[in-house]
């Protein structure tokens, strides 16, 4: 026989039974939702969203992993390029998509680390409003140049850099980008000035360098390889902590053997993340078929053979260098006094 005492009536008393009841049974419900989902997952088409236009490297990742994810799931990966406001449109799709797995963001350093500081107002909060994945690749950058410059080497680079007046010029594909802070972050580093002559886009960049417009910028090693073999612009130093493999003859930056260079490094990365309240299994489902995919000798020779190096890892690890980039990159726009237009 139940007793009661107490000011509690029992009609309350029912109602907070049923109430603490009702609450047990819907969080066993979503767990089992959660299984259940991740059991059968997917059972419709996945979209990666990628947040420049087809082409880059961004773009190229998200549909080698396309590929080999529709094969492992045995259903369609879909790659939709949402370009604009340097890859804040596209965030601001996948942190308002459902969290149930079937939008996801190919993550880049511009997106997550770099407009948060850059940006008065962002469509998403990047430390928020994402779980990551897992990380999948980096791409090199390597300073190029104008091939009648006169220095082969960083060494040789600083030298002239230091003498030459007026500021010697450098490009990049527009205020903000890595190829503008990355060489905010060398310069300032090597105890350089330079004058910055931002343009709209890579091509652009790349097109006054060859022509000798502009003295030098940082290129993703994959855009600059072909001019290099063509002798269209010179290789100075690859940004990596190794020598690129599609560049093996190019010394890194840190080989200099100069002081205030020797932990310089500049690398893109990329990776997957999908929107916050994402169900944890379903989390380290993708998290697995992603480490298997890239696990893959064919798949990681061919990412390498496109310039990129292959990373694997767990949600967590990810999610720790995403934080370790913002901070980093949050420091350099603020001295470079940078800010989107």
């Amino acid at each position: 026989m139940l007793r009661f005492t107490g000011p509690c009536s029992w009609p309350r008393r029912l109602a907070l039974m049923w109430m603490a009841g009702a609450a047990l049974a819907t969080g066993v419900a979503r767990m089992a939702h959660a299984t259940d989902s991740t059991a059968d997952y997917p059972n419709r088409p996945v979209m990666i969203v990628v947040p420049f236009p087809p082409g880059g490297s961004p773009d190229q990742l998200a549909r080698i992993l396309s590929q080999q994810l529709g094969t492992l799931w045995g259903k369609p990966v879909v790659v939709e390029n949402r370009p604009g406001a340097g890859g804040n449109i596209a965030g601001g799709v996948v942190a308002r998509a459902r969290p149930d797995g079937y939008t996801l963001l190919m993550g880049t350093d511009g997106p997550l680390a770099i407009n948060p500081s850059l940006y008065a107002h962002m469509p998403y909060d990047a430390q928020r409003d994402f779980v990551p994945i897992g990380m999948a690749a980096t791409v090199d950058f390597v300073l190029v140049a104008d091939p009648t410059l006169p220095a082969r080497n960083i060494g040789d680079f600083i030298r002239l850099a230091r003498t030459q007046q007026p500021a010697m010029t450098y490009g990049s594909s527009g205020i903000g980008s890595q190829h503008h802070l990355g060489m905010e972050l060398f310069r300032t580093d090597a105890r350089l000035e330079m004058k910055h002559v931002p343009y709209k886009g890579v091509s652009q960049a790349l097109a006054d360098v060859m022509g000798g417009h502009v003295s030098v910028m940082f290129a993703a090693v994959p855009a600059a390889a072909p001019l290099m073999r063509t002798q269209k612009v010179r290789a100075i130093a690859v940004t990596g902590p190794q020598r690129s493999a599609m560049l093996p003859d190019v010394p890194t930056v840190r080989e200099s053997g100069i002081a205030s260079l020797k932990d310089f490094e500049l690398r893109a990365w990329f990776g997957l993340l999908a929107p916050v309240q994402t169900p944890a299994p379903l989390v380290a489902r993708l998290n697995a078929d992603l480490n298997k995919v890239l696990a893959k000798p064919e798949v990681r020779a061919l990412l390498e053979k496109n310039g990129f190096g292959v990373v694997q890892g767990s949600p967590e690890t990810f999610g720790r260098f995403i934080q370790s980039e913002q901070s980093r990159w949050a420091t350099v726009v603020h001295a470079s006094g940078a800010r989107a237009e």
